[in-house]
């Protein structure tokens, strides 16, 4: 519904809103003679955003530096990739990256051949390579000890991403998900050991704490006793001696 104004041809329209559209051209002589208007109309109607799926990504937390993603989307002719604080620019369907320990996010978005683009998606990840400290142990058992159910107590800390489980070993069997305290039970008599390591969110293992400790939890034989001499008449022995095994 605009005024009529001088224009040449062809014409090209430009920032035309959505919905219905109508174009309207009359000729004009030199006389000032005006034509009869010519009109044609139609409707844009609003793009519909492309769409593209993300089929390879970091874990939330992980320990090794480079990140790799995948992009997929059938319209998509285009991706733009922006890490953490930069800009947005053009990427490829396999998008790579590189980063420091700590905490990052990856926004990605996508164009078709029309120039429209699709909705921002949004991944982050925590990168630590550093392994939690070695677990501290608080227990009561001595190097010789006759407790066949002992308790051990024990404690790490990780500043990266967060302790996620400890894994305990008893005489050398596979090791097992724990929690602190942990009481032991089928021991066996003689050397016995326990390792425990802490494991963090990325899969970093700690160092392993260790003790070792010999179970003798068995009573000695019942005494023999040996008379040395016997005196007549079953008096009290003069002296005798008393054998054990221990």
């Amino acid at each position: 519904n605009e005024p009529f104004k001088v224009c040449t041809s062809p014409q090209v329209l430009n920032n035309l809103a959505i919905g219905d559209q109508t174009f309207r051209l009359r000729a004009t002589d030199f006389a000032g003679n005006v034509s009869v208007v010519r009109s044609v109309g139609w409707t844009i109607n609003a793009a519909a955003a492309p769409t593209f799926e993300i089929s390879q990504k970091p874990d939330a937390f992980v320990n090794v530096d480079r990140a790799q993603f995948y992009f997929n989307g059938s319209t998509i002719t285009k991706y733009e990739c922006k890490v953490d604080s930069g800009n947005f620019s053009e990427c490829s369907s396999s998008f790579s990256h590189v980063t420091t320990e700590g905490a990052h996010k990856l926004e990605v978005r996508g164009q078709n051949s029309q120039g429209v683009w699709s909705d921002t998606k949004i991944i982050e990840w925590f990168f630590d390579n550093t392994k939690p400290s070695k677990p501290v142990l608080t227990h009561s058992i001595l190097p010789k000890s006759k407790d066949e159910h002992p308790q051990i107590a024990f404690l790490s800390q990780d500043a990266g991403s967060g302790l996620k489980k400890y894994e305990c070993q008893v005489n050398g069997a596979p090791y097992k998900d724990c929690t602190s305290p942990m009481i032991l039970s089928d021991l066996r008599q003689g050397p016995n050991s326990f390792n425990v390591r802490a494991v963090d969110r990325a899969n970093n293992n700690s160092e392993d704490a260790l003790i070792d400790w010999t179970l003798d939890s068995q009573a000695p034989t019942t005494p023999m006793i040996r008379i040395n001499q016997m005196p007549p008449y079953y008096e009290f022995p003069t002296s005798f001696s008393v054998e054990s095994m221990v």
